[in-house]
C-alpha cells in the first residue's frame, strides 16, 4: 500500500487506482467507499485508461456502496445531475467520459 499511495502522491494515476481498489476492498486498510470513489475518481481524471474501463465495462462487479458513492463524488464535481441510487446508466457513464477530459 505504502508504494501505491507514493505513486499516487508522484500523480500515477494506477497508483490512484490501486489506493482506490484497496480502499474498496479493505487491503491494508479499512474498507471506506468514499475514499474508494475518491481515488478511482481522481485516477480517471489524471487519465487513468484501465480505471475508466474498469469503471465502464465492470461496474456491476463493484458493490453498491462504492457506485452510490462515485455518483456522489461525481456530483461534488458537478459532472453528474442523476440519482444517487448505485444505477449505472448513459448519464454515469457520460459523467466519467467528463472526469476523464473526454466529453
Amino acid at each position: 500500500m505504502s508504494l501505491f499511495r507514493e505513486a499516487a502522491r508522484q500523480g500515477d494515476a494506477d497508483g490512484m487506482y490501486e489506493v482506490g481498489l484497496a480502499y474498496d476492498l479493505g487491503r491494508s486498510v479499512p474498507v471506506d467507499f468514499v475514499q474508494a470513489a475518491k481515488w478511482i475518481a481522481r485516477s480517471i481524471a489524471a487519465g487513468g485508461e484501465f480505471a475508466l474501463k474498469e469503471m465502464n465495462g465492470n461496474y456491476y462487479k463493484w458493490e453498491l456502496p462504492f457506485r452510490v458513492a462515485l455518483q456522489k463524488e461525481l456530483t461534488s464535481r458537478r459532472l453528474y445531475k442523476g440519482p444517487t441510487d448505485g444505477a449505472w446508466n448513459d448519464d454515469m457513464s457520460a459523467a466519467l467520459r467528463k472526469l476523464a477530459g473526454r466529453a
